[in-house]
């Protein structure tokens, strides 16, 4: 499972309409402060790289039998929920500020793992998580894409963990078009208020279920700390 593609989010800048209309004032705009803008892009710049430190370490899924590192943590336009609902993006993926994936493949050739970051400047991750919440439990209980249909089979609890206030896993089975045999593809999400909303997810695809939910919950714990430690 690779998590899915979003449009990149448009930013647009609107004039302030004032009694004479936008632009029809003869006083001269104001000045940008230089320091200010310089203040926000610094303050930026250190949230990127507290969200890198979350990224779970390149042995996270362990040396014996285990997948192997494919892709890097790496900026990319995507959406924590996934390919559950091919087509609907989240509300919330319009906040998305910062993503970073990495992904492993390996230990069996159907057996992969994704690692996404997430970062919500003006959204909280209590929101976002009740928004993916209500979308697996809604309309990605059974979804058919293009290529790809999901059938939803049960959430999932995970043990209590240190720091962790939020949190949510399911799996579901997945059959691809032009592959017959279906995977079973687990997720786990956490989430943390730290300024921004922050959300760390795991997502493992398997030949069954109880092959995705090990890997998936041994994982787990490693993403819990991550975050908690940012």
């Amino acid at each position: 499972m690779k998590l899915t593609r979003l449009a990149a989010v448009a930013v647009i800048l609107g004039c302030v309409v004032g009694a004479s209309g936008c632009g029809g004032s003869d006083k001269p705009p104001a000045k940008a402060d230089p320091g200010a803008s310089a203040s926000a892009t610094a303050a930026r710049d250190q949230q990127d790289k507290r969200l890198a430190t979350i990224q779970l370490p390149e042995d996270a899924p362990g040396k014996e039998g285990g997948p192997t590192k494919l892709q890097p943590g790496t900026p990319f336009a995507g959406s924590p929920l996934g390919e559950c609902d091919p087509g609907k993006d989240l509300k919330s993926d319009a906040q998305l500020t910062r993503a970073l994936q990495q992904s492993w493949q390996g230990g069996g050739s159907e057996l992969t793992l994704d690692n996404g970051v997430f970062g919500y400047e003006k959204l909280t991750a209590a929101e976002v998580l009740a928004e993916i919440r209500a979308r697996v439990s809604g309309d990605c209980r059974n979804a058919t894409g293009a290529s790809v249909k999901h059938e939803f089979l049960r959430e999932r609890q995970l043990v209590e963990l240190p720091g962790i206030t939020m949190s949510y896993s399911y799996c579901t089975k997945v059959t691809y078009e032009g592959f017959p045999t279906p995977q079973a593809q687990c997720s786990v999400y956490f989430g943390r208020e730290m300024g921004w909303g922050v959300l760390t997810c795991v997502v493992v695809s398997a030949g069954s279920e109880t092959a995705a939910w090990k890997l998936a919950s041994s994982v787990a714990p490693a993403a819990a700390a991550r975050l908690v430690a940012a």
